[in-house]
């Protein structure tokens, strides 16, 4: 007879589970895009898999990937487990009353502490209800790999991976978040779960999340050089030899579940864990990928002329400047993890056929990432 196990996943179809107010893009709250591939991890992994949402009109999206939906929204920081802001909690009870795993997948880019505060309310009234019926949940806690800040460009002396071990050197926009994911491990959550925090770094695969910005850029860079008939390429002031660690979603996917299953948790609570590809790429590698899977005539240039430094503007940035090396050996020695897909250079043509797909679908993805890009070039 197989053991049945249940998950509870926040962010699993790849949207807010908060509702958004008159302050638009002030109230977005990301990585949804992670939760539904990791909710679909589990699905796979033969896991029962509920996923709160905020919009009926959302559960189809669930039900299709066989994962049970449930509909709220978090409760106000230090709501009581009678609150009638749990009360939505009732349609998850009616099915079970205990879970193995919790998992989020939601931020909040503006207001990180009081959307911690939230989460664990809801985490807490979940692990509560669930230890008075025997199981101690795991709590998955997602922060990110910009925890650590910069790495050196390749060819740097002694340029190493972020290891857990680093130092935590996260910029402005992403320390608290940095700050309170640590919180997770605190005296009055471990009265109610054991937790581990996982540093996942850019993702693809699909409707791409931010990556797909790259698609469009490309598209966009392609068609400028091709209307001004020139063959001496697109100049970018950008380190050609930056690093760059992101990928496949399915993959990053497959590493919660790794965590989910290991047989000893005592090996794995308390502690975090980076979850990313078994090798880096470089921005060079990257752009003459980009360069020959959309035909850009005399490819990429790397400059630092006035007109490099205005083609090296905005979002695209913080995706292809961003140096970053991520080392992931260790949920790979603890777990036996590793990662399958290719590297996004590798595949890049698959990967954009997907992606052109998803924005032809009307993905509500694309949609979140559009305005998630609104966001970035006003505040970053």
């Amino acid at each position: 007879m197989v053991t049945r196990r249940n998950v509870f996943i926040t962010g699993a179809n790849g949207e807010s589970t908060e509702a958004r107010t008159a302050l638009g893009l002030e109230m977005l709250i990301d990585l949804g895009y992670i939760g539904a591939a990791v909710a679909r991890a589990f699905v796979r992994a033969g896991w029962d898999v509920y996923g709160l949402i905020r919009r009926p009109e959302a559960a189809s999206q669930l039900l299709k990937d066989e994962i049970t939906p449930i509909i709220g929204t978090l409760p106000s920081p230090n709501a009581s487990s009678d609150s009638l802001d749990l009360a939505f909690l009732s349609a998850l009870y009616s099915r079970t009353k205990t879970l193995d795993v919790i998992v989020g997948c939601t931020e909040h880019v503006q207001d990180y502490p009081t959307h911690y505060a939230q989460v664990v309310t809801l985490f807490r009234a979940l692990a509560a209800t669930s230890n008075a019926n025997g199981i101690r949940p795991l709590v998955l806690w997602t922060s990110g790999s910009k925890d650590y800040g910069y790495t050196p460009v390749e060819g740097t002396p002694g340029l190493a991976p972020h290891l857990e071990e680093s130092p935590l050197e996260a910029p402005p926009f992403v320390l608290p978040r940095t700050t309170y994911s640590l919180k997770i491990f605190d005296k009055e959550n471990a009265e109610f779960f054991d937790a581990v925090v996982l540093r996942p770094p850019n993702v693809y695969g699909y409707s791409s999340s931010y990556y797909g910005i790259i698609f469009e850029w490309a598209e966009m860079v392609a068609s400028n050089v091709k209307q001004a008939k020139g063959q001496d390429g697109y100049e970018l002031a950008i380190d050609p030899r930056t690093v760059l660690s992101a990928m496949h979603v399915d993959d990053c996917g497959e590493g919660y579940v790794a965590l989910a299953e290991h047989p000893d948790r005592s090996q794995i609570v308390g502690q975090a864990f980076n979850v990313g590809p078994h090798s880096y790429e470089t921005t060079e590698k990257l752009l003459k990928a980009l360069a020959k899977e959309y035909d850009i005539p005399g490819g990429f240039r790397f400059t630092d002329t006035e007109q490099a430094r205005k083609n090296a503007s905005g979002v695209i940035v913080s995706l292809i400047a961003w140096s970053q090396w991520l080392g992931s050996d260790k949920i790979r020695r603890v777990t036996g993890w590793k990662d399958k897909r290719p590297l996004f250079s590798e595949n890049l043509a698959v990967y954009r056929r997907a992606y052109e797909c998803a924005v032809k679908a009307g993905h509500d993805d694309v949609a979140r990432v559009a305005e998630m890009k609104k966001f970035f070039e006003k505040h970053l």
